[in-house]
């Protein structure tokens, strides 16, 4: 599941380098990841998993938008990349 998460951010990042997409932003709402493109109303809904959802929940705490190339960006990919390579380590043992 989250490799689906960073698939689709990859997706969106390179809409960006295309020249195809200004930018987009992130919020946390419930127990997903909204992605909205600049300017558009609609958003992308992505499900997080509970643990996955719960850490950036506590994290991200208070933070109403996180902005592509932003620093909170940076750490929200990542916290995703790390907990992927844990559920990956469990999957293994």
């Amino acid at each position: 599941m989250n490799s689906h998460i960073l698939d689709t951010l990859q997706e969106y990042e390179d809409l960006v380098k295309d020249g195809h997409l200004q930018t987009f932003s992130i919020r946390l709402e419930g127990s997903s990841l909204l992605i909205q493109q600049d300017g558009e109303t609609r958003e992308k809904e992505l499900l997080l998993p509970e643990e996955l959802h719960t850490t950036l929940g506590i994290f991200f705490s208070g933070v109403e938008s996180i902005a592509y190339l932003s620093f909170d960006y940076t750490t929200l990919k990542s916290l995703i990349n790390a907990h992927e390579c844990l559920k990956r380590m469990k999957d293994e043992s």
